[in-house]
């Protein structure tokens, strides 16, 4: 019966295919012509995988009238071919060469589909599998392997992003062409996205307003789902892990099937922890967590138009660890002898529904781009009792993108488009304390960004303005209405030159963020972050400029990349400790500060030795040094920090069957530049262990054996919201993971 339904399926999707251009290409090595099977052929207009066969051929259709292809294969450079002219039936030839070193990915973010080493932006893209070597218990801890990238933490079930020392408000996150909106205002209102179905994550770091909105002053994180299933495959996935830091485990499944014009994922997932153990073999009290989460998307192609629609649901409980109402603190009220996972209070609940529809129409010479989308977040946080939340606040939030890419010619395009939401943040009738009042918020921008193409050299300028309406009703919480209207007008210019092994970029661009609902009208006691904030309705408008440099040396088997940059922003937005209590919380302010400086860079290494063929060794230095009114230092900016991670593989044969070990170090500075309320942070240092064998049978499997923190360090990470409390982070975690697949490749 279900060879029946299958051959019925992909048998329709052949007759609806009928219509279409039907291309086919030949992969083979440059050198000497030899075909090359197995070659992975991303179509990148029609956002399909193709694989060839043991004669290097591949089919597929044409979408519009130029196409891309990603062609990338085990031992070969990743090269991105455009095909401007072609004929339905013709036989298209792809060269391919021999290559050591694999650090290329094609960018989804930069607004056309490019290699990594061609932008004119430095942007950093990693697969997630790539920098989940030695596995990580959550995306934030898996996201500080990319230079410049870190997290700060309340425990381990809250973290958020921080690049370059600004996080929150200042980072803009999207989940494919999705803005995700989630109160990020808040230091205890995580990350909404998680790992299950990203495939990998592009950085942009600092101001990148531009294609993505305001509030991008410290930079953009764009997860980009992993990838449909090959044509006429269908992709069965179980992936399983255990930790016993925190006894904690995590199941996920997903089911991927793909014809030639229809596509669809589903994904699944559960994870469980219970509080973690610190290095002194004590445990965090109410630092447990719990999350499940169900993934879906719909891929089609039909002529000249790709579309993609998706859906995503995360619930999640949070303990809310460090959290005490008395006015003098110590360590060991907040650790204990015993582990436990039951649900207590204080927690965070939260549920997020994130759904978009994507489309892109090819056009000629002109690629339009229309997105729409719709995010919910429900916040609730429990104070005194497990079943009634005290803060109760909707965020539901209605976005679009619509952007036109026109080439002039093969040198030279436009994009040219424009972006924006409106949101509604509600608290729920007669709940116990209003944080924020019930509120608007609308925004539009329009943008526009020329690039133009030399032999060597790549220009590129652009401008977006902005605009917000915040309005505010007349309610009980609140004395008089809010209406308020902000506006921004921002500007980047880079340059790229490029030789044969060295590659250099030069960007200047400038940001704005309007102050966000928070630090305008914060009047009551946010537990998750144990104070009573208060907001001020006169906050300005926040500005930045940044200067960004970077040189790239790229030899066969030797990768170098230095990245220095400076940061100025005026207005800056911070709290301020007024060294009194207000109902038995301290209270903070959010005050401007004229003016904030932030410097440093990052270099990254990666060598691959030829006479070693299975040695790798990658290593980057983050440093940031910040200071705001000139002489005082920012709070909540990360140890400067060197990773190096050593990669082995002691078995790597013709049929993919591999046995690699990894050793990772990490070692965090000192931070003696600590703003006020803060104290110096140690330096310290930690060793990470890892082995994976993945086993290439007729069911393929991987299983991974590591362990974090491998001496048991008890140390204090200077961006962990509980480290003033006293509470470490945590100890010696070992894990094991095993992913099982299942492929099933249907004849046409």
């Amino acid at each position: 019966m279900k060879e029946i339904i299958l051959f019925i399926f992909f048998t329709a999707l052949h007759l609806i295919s009928i219509s279409q251009n039907e291309i086919v290409g030949k992969v083979v090595q440059k050198s000497n012509n030899k075909p090359v099977a197995e070659a992975s052929v991303f179509n990148l207009s029609q956002q399909q995988i193709i694989t060839t066969n043991q004669d290097g051929f591949f089919e597929t259709i044409a979408v519009g009238k130029k196409l891309q292809f990603q062609i990338s294969a085990k031992n070969y450079n990743t090269e991105i071919f455009e095909i401007n002219e072609y004929q339905s039936g013709d036989t298209l030839i792809f060269e391919i060469e021999e290559g050591h070193i694999q650090l290329d990915e094609v960018l989804i973010s930069v607004g056309s589909s490019t290699l990594q080493k061609n932008a004119i932006v430095n942007v950093s893209k990693r697969s997630i599998d790539d920098i989940n070597t030695i596995s990580g218990a959550t995306l934030g801890e898996m996201l500080e392997n990319i230079p410049g990238v870190s997290q700060t933490t309340m425990g381990v079930g809250i973290s958020k992003p921080s690049i370059r020392g600004l996080s929150g408000s200042r980072i803009v996150t999207y989940l494919n062409g999705l803005r995700i909106e989630n109160q990020q205002w808040g230091e205890d209102h995580g990350m909404a996205v998680t790992e299950l179905g990203i495939g990998s994550v592009e950085v942009i770091k600092g101001p990148a307003s531009l294609l993505y909105g305001a509030d991008a002053l410290g930079g953009v994180l764009y997860f980009n789902d992993e990838n449909y299933a090959p044509s006429y495959q269908t992709e069965v996935t179980s992936i399983s892990r255990f930790e016993t830091n925190t006894i904690g485990y995590t199941q996920r499944m997903s089911i991927k099937t793909s014809g030639k014009l229809l596509r669809f994922n589903i994904y699944g997932g559960i994870r469980n922890h219970a509080d973690y153990q610190m290095g002194n073999g004590l445990y965090a009290k109410n630092s447990r967590f719990k999350e499940q989460s169900l993934k879906t998307s719909v891929g089609f192609t039909k002529n000249k138009w790709v579309a993609n629609l998706r859906y995503q649901y995360n619930q999640s409980r949070v303990g809310i660890p460090g959290h005490s109402h008395d006015s003098i603190v110590f360590p060991e009220m907040f650790m204990g002898d015993i582990q436990a996972r039951n649900n207590t209070v204080p927690a965070q609940i939260t549920n997020n529904h994130f759904a978009l529809f994507e489309n892109k129409f090819y056009l000629n010479k002109n690629t339009i781009q229309a997105n729409l989308g719709f995010t919910s977040n429900h916040l609730q946080e429990h104070e005194d009792k497990i079943t009634i939340s005290d803060i109760d606040l909707k965020l539901r939030n209605v976005f679009y993108n619509i952007n036109s890419n026109y080439e002039f010619n093969a040198t030279s395009n436009l994009i040219v488009g424009s972006q924006g939401m409106h949101q509604n943040n509600v608290n729920r009738p007669f709940a116990p304390e209003i944080i924020l009042p019930d509120l608007t918020s609308t925004d539009f921008g329009v943008y526009s960004l020329y690039t133009k193409k030399f032999e060597k050299l790549v220009l590129q300028g652009g401008l977006r303005y902005d605009w917000r309406v915040l309005n505010v009703p007349l309610q009980e919480e609140i004395d008089t209405a809010f209406n308020q209207t902000y506006e921004g007008l921002n500007y980047s210019a880079g340059v790229r030159y490029h030789l044969k092994k060295h590659d250099f970029r030069l960007n200047v661009s400038s940001g704005t963020r309007a102050p966000n609902a928070s630090e305008l009208l914060a009047n009551g006691v946010h537990h998750g972050s144990v104070r009573y904030e208060v907001g001020d309705r006169s906050l300005a408008v926040e500005r930045s400029m940044q200067l960004d440099f970077a040189y790239t040396l790229k030899l066969e088997h030797f990768e170098m990349i230095v990245n220095p940059f400076y940061t100025h922003l005026n207005n800056f937005k911070y709290l301020e400790n007024q060294n009194q209590f207000l109902n038995e919380f301290m209270l903070f302010e959010y005050k401007d500060a004229p003016e904030a400086t932030i410097y440093g860079g990052e270099l990254a290494l990666h060598y691959h030795p030829h006479f070693a063929h299975n040695l790798h060794i990658e290593s980057n230095i983050a440093y940031v040094r910040a200071y705001i009114n000139e002489n005082d230092n920012l709070p909540f900016i990360p140890q400067n920090n060197i990773n190096t991670q050593v990669k082995y593989d002691l078995i790597k044969d013709k049929n993919s069957n591999n046995l690699s070990l990894s050793v990772q170090h990490i070692y965090y500075a000192d931070q003696i530049h600590y703003g006020a309320n803060e104290t110096q942070t140690d330096a310290y240092q930690i060793f990470n262990l890892g082995v994976q064998y993945h086993k290439a049978t007729k069911v393929p499997f991987t299983l991974g054996i590591g362990v974090r923190n491998l001496l048991n360090e008890t140390y204090f990470n200077h961006v962990s919201y509980i480290k003033n409390f006293g509470i470490y982070n945590p100890g010696r975690n070992f894990y094991i993971s095993l992913k099982i697949q299942i492929i099933n490749n249907q004849n046409k």
